[in-house]
């Protein structure tokens, strides 16, 4: 009976012990994707940096985001050595069609301004992202955000905060 006993007692602590080896293993293999692929935006956001520094009027930068669309951007926003506001798109991906391109920021809404007019029309909704893009040669402000039981991922043109395009799912 004793053996019986410290055999079972055995066989609980071998079952917990390679338990918690499972979970500390599963917590260690998340966190070395979850660095990997920020890793990985960070040298894409570098990169891109780079590019626009070399091949536009871009002299400083200040922030990169991305905008994914039919193609996909990392946005850089910085100044040209007057000071002036840009908003430079670096193709993630060299496809045939997709070119370095640039705009003043003050051609168009700012930020602030966009989600200003956003908030006039939309004022129970939950903003994730805004963002720069340019779909069909046309600069835009996406903005993706939830209301009630959809998720939105509408666009506007830059220059007057007109809705361009507009999709949106339910959250089920």
């Amino acid at each position: 009976m004793f053996n019986s006993i410290f055999t079972v007692r055995n066989l609980i602590y071998s079952i917990v012990a390679f338990l918690i080896i499972l979970v500390i293993a599963t917590i260690s293999i998340f966190i070395f994707i979850f660095n990997d692929v920020q890793g990985e935006a960070q040298t894409q956001g570098d990169e891109a940096i780079e590019v626009a520094l070399k091949e536009t009027p871009l002299t400083e930068a200040s922030d990169t985001r991305t905008f994914n669309a039919e193609h996909s951007y990392v946005t850089v926003f910085g100044e040209d050595e007057s000071d002036n506001g840009l908003i430079v798109f670096v193709p993630i991906e060299e496809e045939a069609d997709s070119t370095i391109d640039w705009v003043e920021q003050s051609n168009g809404l700012t930020e602030k301004e966009m989600l200003d007019e956003w908030r006039e029309s939309c004022s129970d909704c939950d903003l994730k992202q805004i963002v720069p893009g340019k779909m069909n040669e046309q600069f835009v402000w996406e903005i993706i955000y939830t209301n009630q039981s959809r998720y939105y991922f509408q666009t506007f043109k830059f220059e007057t905060g007109e809705l361009y395009d507009s999709i949106s799912f339910s959250k089920n």
